[in-house]
Formats: structure tokens, sequence, C-alpha cells
């Protein structure tokens, strides 16, 4: 039986792994419009579009998170933005929200919850 880590732990291994190493973290939630209701393909829409560096989960059902090690605040939003204006002109419609860490995130739960 293959063991699949949560979102809550990989975010939590991401946060400590750059705190330990002074490297930035930032976290994207790609929110998908009606069409895009449906978990697998809407992983696979976000997957295609990563780098082999970030980690894509699926967050809720209707969200998937994408983690983005090594990348800044402004690296987060232009990813985003890219993301978002592929799959929009794609008739995928798709919005995204950024945070990256600092010293008050201290759980991967304030990281997501901000």
């Amino acid at each position: 039986m293959e063991y699949v880590e949560s979102s809550e732990e990989r975010v939590s291994y991401e946060m400590a792994r750059a705190r330990r190493y002074g490297l930035p973290l930032t976290l994207v939630l790609v929110t998908a419009g009606a069409s895009l209701q449906e978990q697998p393909q809407l992983h696979e829409e976000v997957s295609t579009r990563t780098r082999g560096a970030d980690i894509v989960k699926l967050f809720d059902d209707f969200r998937v998170m994408v983690l983005l090690p090594h990348t800044g605040l402004d690296g987060a939003i232009g990813f985003a933005r890219r993301i978002t204006s592929e799959m929009n002109a794609e008739g995928l419609p798709a919005r995204a929200g950024v945070t990256a860490m600092s010293a008050q995130h201290q759980t991967s739960r304030d990281l997501v919850d901000e």
C-alpha cells in the first residue's frame, strides 16, 4: 500500500525546510470555475503548467494548492497570473490567491488560511 501524504503534511515539511535553509516559499491556491469542478481534471490542468520542483496537491473540491519552493512573492504572483491567464484563454475559468511564508506563519494552517 502506497503512502500518500496530505496537503497539510507537505506544507509543514516545506515550511520547515524553508526556515532551516532561509529559503523563500510561496503558496498559490488555484480555484476553478464550474467547468473544472472535477478534481482530477483541475489537478491535471494545473500540474501541466508547473515546474518540476513545484508541488501540486488537491486542496479541496474546487481548489488546487501549488507550493513554490525557492520562489518569492513576485515570482509567485507572476506564476498565478500566467496560469490563470492561460487557463482562462482556453475557456477554463480560474482564479488564484497567493501568499508567501513569513515569520508569523508558524503552522501550515497559518499559511493556507492567509
